[in-house]
Order: C-alpha cells, then structure tokens, then sequence
C-alpha cells in the first residue's frame, strides 16, 4: 500500500512539476516578446529630414541614414529625375512631424537585414507619442506601400489597410488615377490629367467660363493653387481651370496661394 502511495505521489510531483515549467516557459515567452519589442527600438534624434522617407538622425553620437520600411514617397532629390507630384507635400509633412532635435525611436529591421545596399538603416519610425510615422504618412495620402523585402515585412498587413483606406478616400497620391504604380509614380498621368482638365470642356462651359475670373493653376510641384483678381502673380498665371467663386475652387481641390 505504501509503495503504490509512493509511486502515485512521485507520478503527481512530476506533473505537477511539468506543470509549472509550461507555466513559467510561458511568462518567459511572453515577457521575453515585450523585451524584445522595446529592445527592437533605439532611441535616436532626428538631425535631418531628406524627404518622406528618408531621415539623419544621430544614434548614441553616430550620424545614420535611415530609409523607412515598406514605404515609397514621390521623388524631390533623385539625380535625373524631375520633383514628382505630392513628393513637396510628402517633405513637408516629414518636417512637421519629425523636426529637427526631435526624440524618435526606430524599431531596426530584422537581425540580418537591417540595412539596405546604400548602407542605409531599415526601420519603422516612432513619434514621442508613440504613433508610427511611417503609417501617418501612409494614411494621409503622401506616400504607398512599397519596397517588400521579406523578411522585413512585420507591419505590411496594418500599412496596406491604412493605403486602402487613403486610396478610398482619394486623398494626395491617390487623387490621380493611375498615378501610383506597383513599381512608383506616372507623371504622364498628372500632364494627363492636366491637358483633359483644360480641353475637355463643353462649348457651353466655355463660354461661361469666360465671365469666371478665378483661375486654377497647378504648378510644378503638383500643388493646386487658385488666383483671384488683385492677387501679385494673377496676371502671369496661365490657368488649367476658371471658376466663378473661390467656395467652387475650393471643392475643386484647390487653395489659395501662401502669403
């Protein structure tokens, strides 16, 4: 009676025992997923912003380019190539959220892969508020998902819902159809879409816009700007489109130029 005790207590000691160690393997694992998550990011501070995806910052007193994961802004600086449509804007929006001397964390790419073959560091970037600019950007419109090299490919799924949802909303690159392409950016579809906004008008239209004294002209950058009579550059302003109020150049798109 003693040895069967014996044997059944040693046999409850051992399940127990294994147990525990799936317990404790499991706090392990999940605390080990949290160091990582933090230990993924590094703290660095933004010195320059190059365009809207590509940033200097300075990382423990070394100076890193770093050329954000999964995303493809329109070209401002590329040797050869004319600035493209919605790539000021997509500056600009970098500038704003990632200003010089400003704290960042870069979550680095996969261990292996952290660097592209310009040696330039691979990363998604985190705002002081914890939102990750490289989705905000994505979001509003300024730049698609793109450059897929697995396995750098952590947060593709989330990016490509956020492109969705810009794309859905015809927000800045996606406002021109057939713009955005698999491999970057058309800007025959932007001459395009200029020449059929000035020729394709009906007779009737055209002699009604003649009365309309507000001119829409979209300049070299893409930006959509409208000239009111009075205005310094009216006169010299060629325009793409005539409107008969500044509340239908504003439907339309377009704003008014920067004092």
């Amino acid at each position: 009676m003693n040895k069967r005790r014996t044997v059944y207590l040693k046999n409850l000691i051992f399940i127990l025992s294994m147990v525990m160690i799936g317990l404790l393997a499991g706090c392990s694992s999940l605390l080990t997923d949290t160091d990582n998550q933090s230990a993924d990011r590094v703290s660095a501070t933004v010195i320059k912003v190059v365009d809207g995806d590509t940033i200097h910052v300075r990382i423990n007193g070394k100076d890193e380019t770093v050329r954000m994961l999964l995303i493809d802004t329109p070209e401002t600086h590329a040797p050869g190539k004319s600035v493209q449509m919605y790539g000021p804007e997509a500056s600009q929006f970098a500038e704003k959220e990632l200003p010089v001397g400003s704290p960042i964390q870069i979550e680095e790419g996969v261990k292996g892969y952290k660097r592209d073959k310009y040696d330039r560091l691979l990363g998604y970037i985190y705002l002081k508020n914890g939102d990750m600019y490289n989705a905000k950007v994505v979001e509003k419109g300024f730049a698609r998902v793109g450059y897929i090299y697995p396995p750098n490919t952590k947060h593709l799924d989330m990016l490509k819902e956020k492109q969705a949802d810009a794309e859905k909303a015809h927000l800045g690159i996606w406002s021109i159809p057939g713009y955005v392409t698999s491999s970057g950016y058309d800007m025959t579809k932007v001459k395009t879409q200029k020449a059929s906004t000035s020729t394709n008008t009906s007779p009737s239209q055209s002699s009604s816009s003649r009365s309309c004294k507000i001119k829409g002209n979209i300049n070299s950058s893409g930006a959509k700007i409208y000239h009111i009579p009075g205005d310094p550059s009216y006169n010299q302003t060629k325009p793409e489109q005539l409107f008969c109020s500044v509340s239908e150049a504003k439907k339309a798109g377009f704003r008014a130029p920067k004092r």
